[in-house]
């Protein structure tokens, strides 16, 4: 709730069950991840044994390149399904809202254009 809010501001009470229930049918999710997780550590630490191999860039690259491979296929299958399941949430949790969740999505995104401008040195 606390991380939704901070997009939309304050949620009423239908955004608020949306969330719950949307946070209760995500499964093995966490699970999954935690060992996706787990396999890029370990395939780090494989890597960092051999830090003095002429391979040891391209072996740091590669991890950092292809981390969904390097996670699983689980987890890779996991994230699919997640980032429509959360484009959905975001999508209920909007159509569910009032034109101010929708004002405060609009500052949040123009406060992160900003600050992205910021750091890449562009101009307004």
């Amino acid at each position: 709730m606390e991380r939704i809010e901070n997009w939309l501001g304050p949620l009423n009470n239908r955004q608020q069950r949306i969330a719950r229930e949307w946070s209760e049918n995500r499964g093995r999710q966490t699970e999954i991840w935690l060992e996706g997780r787990r396999n890029w550590q370990l395939a780090l630490l494989d890597a960092l044994e051999e830090r003095d191999s002429p391979e040891f860039g391209e072996r740091i690259r590669y991890l950092l390149v292809n981390s969904e491979e390097v996670r699983g296929e689980a987890h890779k299958e996991m994230m699919a399904e997640s980032r429509k399941a959360m484009a959905d949430l975001m999508y209920e949790l909007i159509e569910a809202g009032a034109p101010s969740h929708l004002a405060h999505l609009e500052e949040r995104a123009a406060e992160l254009r900003g600050d992205f401008r910021a750091l890449t040195c562009a101009s307004a």
